[in-house]
């Protein structure tokens, strides 16, 4: 899924944003040479979601983001919001701290925000 348009060039921590939400949109063991990567927050959309879920929802966001060797810390908190999952991202990179917010239905996902 392109997250950016094609025609339109991205740098610096939006590269990294555009990188940890297709890790946060593919199930794990999607990619046939990674077998790890992955995590589909689109799996927990209909759940019936409580404190203890959202914990370990947000654990394996974090969890995910660090894989990626451009993030060396990462925050999440992520909310159900009716039929949708936002997840606020605290992710800190070589190029400073900055913020992803991230929305997810069961049939897309959209960045909200990137900002440093």
């Amino acid at each position: 899924e392109d997250l950016t348009m094609p025609s339109v060039r991205v740098t610096g921590n939006r590269i990294v944003a555009e990188a940890i939400a297709r890790r946060l949109i593919t199930p794990r063991g999607r990619l046939v040479d990674d077998p790890n990567y992955g995590y589909a927050l689109s799996e927990f959309v209909n759940d019936d979601l409580g404190p203890g879920d959202l914990a370990r929802i947000q654990a394996g966001v974090q969890s995910e983001c660090v894989k990626d060797e451009r993030v060396s810390t990462a925050k999440a908190t992520v909310v159900l919001a009716g039929a949708i999952i936002v997840a606020t991202i605290v992710l800190t990179t070589s190029f400073g701290p900055f913020t992803l917010v991230l929305s997810v239905n069961d049939v897309s996902a959209s960045i909200l925000q990137v900002s440093p």
